[in-house]
């Protein structure tokens, strides 16, 4: 793969193999960065939703969001027209950047 484009590539691949992603998660314990990779991955590729799935899983397997997380988070929920949601996020509404790492 080359290093420009394989990102790219990358990208592509962990969103449209297979949705919403479970493919790459499947057998491994994975930790915020694997999470964040994949959540950016998706909203570059221009799946966000598939994004806020893997977040939802990220939540329900116990792992702590990071600062990245909820950036990735705000940029997915602001391409899905949920300026709202994304706005929450940012101002730390409802505790989401109570677990910040």
């Amino acid at each position: 793969m080359q290093q420009h484009g394989g990102h790219c590539k990358l990208q592509q691949y962990i969103c449209t193999a297979v949705s919403p992603a479970a493919h790459v998660l499947q057998g491994i314990q994975p930790e915020v960065r694997t999470y964040n990779t994949i959540i950016t991955a998706c909203n570059k590729s221009g799946k966000p939703e598939q994004g806020l799935k893997i977040y939802e899983r990220m939540v329900a397997a116990g792992v702590k969001a990071s600062a990245t997380t909820y950036t990735a988070l705000i940029s997915a929920y602001g391409k899905q027209g949920m300026v709202e949601k994304a706005m929450e996020i940012f101002a730390g509404g409802r505790g989401y950047c109570g677990s910040c790492t």
